[in-house]
């Protein structure tokens, strides 16, 4: 049995870390952030999890030069005013509670 946990970057789908990262490092190439990781992940696994992105037209080309589509910044815009109508929610309930 392991001492320690494989790290989150591993635990989660390749896919969604690079999502995150070319959200994150806007114009600047992902492949050498993941390579420069404690745990990186395989070379070949990253190349899959681009081509996955790019026909599920994530990205606007399979590979580092892919920007991320429409679609996606759509999504991750829903993804922050849902967390922020979370916490006004959150706010409102304490607030209600001490009156």
């Amino acid at each position: 049995m392991k001492e320690f946990e494989s790290g989150e970057m591993l635990r989660m789908p390749l896919d969604s870390v690079i999502l995150m990262l070319k959200e994150i490092l806007k114009d600047e190439p992902t492949t050498p952030a993941l390579l420069k990781c404690l745990e990186p992940p395989d070379l070949s696994s990253i190349e899959r999890s681009y081509e996955s992105l790019y026909r599920s037209n994530f990205i606007s080309q399979p590979g580092d030069d892919g920007m991320i589509t429409t679609l996606v910044r759509l999504v991750f815009a829903f993804a922050k005013i849902i967390v922020v109508c979370i916490k006004h929610i959150y706010v409102v309930v304490v607030l209600t509670q001490n009156c």
